[in-house]
C-alpha cells in the first residue's frame, strides 16, 4: 500500500505543475521509465529468493520470467527511444543484477526483504492499473486519499475479526 500511494501521490504532484502537453508526456515516459526500473530491480530479488528458497528447482520455477523478459525488452526500448537517454538504456539492463545483489543483502533479514518487496509490488501495482485511475490533472488527492482510509480500515476489520 505505502509504495502504490506514494508512487500516485507523486505522479499527481508532478502531472498537475506540467507546463504543456509536451512536458507532460515526458514526465509520464518518465514514470515508465522509473516504473520499468522498479521491475527489473525486483526481477532481480525474486531471482535470489527463488533460488535461496528452491535451490536448483528456481531454475523451472523461473521459466515464466525468462519469457516475460523477451516481452519487457520490447517495451524497454520503446521508452529508450522515446527518452533517448543512453544511461537510461544502462540502467535498465543492470536493473536486474542491482536486484540481485540487493536481495542478497536482504535476505539475510526477512523483514527488511519483505519491506522493500511490498513497497515495490506496490509501486508496480499502480503502474499496471494507472489507466483505471483519473488522467493528467483530473482527480483529487483527498478522494484517494479517504480510499485508502477505507481500504485500510476494512481490511483492518476483517483482519481482526
Amino acid at each position: 500500500m505505502v509504495g502504490f500511494v506514494i508512487i500516485h501521490l507523486i505522479e499527481k504532484f508532478v502531472y498537475q505543475r506540467a507546463a504543456g502537453e509536451e512536458e507532460f508526456a515526458l514526465d509520464v515516459t518518465r514514470f515508465e521509465a522509473a516504473g520499468l526500473m522498479a521491475y527489473t530491480i525486483l526481477i532481480g530479488v525474486v531471482i535470489v529468493v527463488f533460488f535461496d528458497a528452491y535451490g536448483n528447482m528456481a531454475y523451472f520455477l523461473l521459466i515464466p520470467l525468462y519469457f516475460r523478459a523477451f516481452a519487457v525488452a520490447v517495451y524497454a526500448d520503446a521508452i529508450n527511444e522515446k527518452i533517448g537517454n543512453r544511461t537510461n538504456r544502462v540502467l535498465h539492463t543492470l536493473g536486474p543484477i542491482f536486484g540481485a545483489l540487493l536481495g542478497m543483502i536482504l535476505i539475510e533479514n526477512v523483514t527488511h526483504l519483505y519491506l522493500v518487496f511490498a513497497v515495490t509490488m506496490g509501486l508496480i501495482l499502480y503502474i499496471i492499473v494507472r489507466d483505471m485511475i483519473p488522467r493528467e490533472k483530473e482527480g483529487k488527492t483527498i478522494y484517494f486519499a479517504a480510499g485508502v482510509a477505507i481500504t485500510i480500515a476494512i481490511t483492518l476489520i476483517f483482519t481482526l475479526f
